[in-house]
């Protein structure tokens, strides 16, 4: 007796995911646009091209935005190796858990 299930040459090809498709092209070519697009300091940081700082934090506040409450907006200042003065906000979820004048690995 035979087996009745159909042998390989008579299964058509899958086409999966990995395959050449129109949609994959444009999905490269829009990734690569936006790398190009995008500022220095955020493709650096997109592409894991930063370092580590230590930052002070120069005012906290609290307010609204994350679906468990309150959320604690920490405003930070650093200087890099150059001496260059940087400032950034970090925003965290929870209640408040540093003071101004704290530093943070950032």
């Amino acid at each position: 007796m035979g087996d009745p299930r159909p042998g390989f040459e008579t299964v058509e090809p899958r086409h999966g995911p990995w395959r050449f498709s129109w949609r994959w092209l444009l999905a490269g070519l829009v990734a690569g646009l936006l790398l190009v697009l995008v500022p220095g300091d955020t493709r650096d940081h997109v592409l894991g091209r930063t370092d580590q700082v230590t930052a002070e934090i120069t005012a906290v506040r609290l307010d609204d935005g994350c679906n468990s409450g309150r959320r604690a907006v920490y405003s930070l200042a650093w200087e890099d190796d150059d001496g260059e003065a940087h400032e950034s906000v970090l925003r965290r979820c929870g209640p408040q858990r540093r003071d101004v004048g704290d530093t943070v690995d950032v």
